[in-house]
């Protein structure tokens, strides 16, 4: 078995990594959307009761538009990680 040293300075020793799994990127980050959608109603209601502050509710907000833009980026680049238009 080669050293630490062997293989970091000669990648070309290494074993070749395992092939990437195929993932449905849009389902990953729906999910993620949706988890946010219930951080939100969450702090929206402990908020109304007056025990959330204002960033936790922007703090879900973004998380949601953040996701939207994860979705977008889905939409633009699932030819490339799919093969599909």
């Amino acid at each position: 078995m080669p050293s630490l040293v062997r293989l970091l300075t000669h990648p070309e020793e290494r074993r070749p990594g395992p092939p990437p799994l195929r993932v449905d990127l849009r389902r990953v980050v729906l999910g993620g959307i949706g988890l946010w959608t219930v951080a939100l109603l969450a702090t929206l209601v402990v908020f109304v009761m007056g025990r959330a502050t204002v960033e936790a509710v922007v703090t879900c907000v973004a998380g949601l538009l953040l996701g939207g833009a994860g979705l977008w980026w889905e939409r633009r680049h699932r030819h490339d990680y799919r093969g599909e238009d």
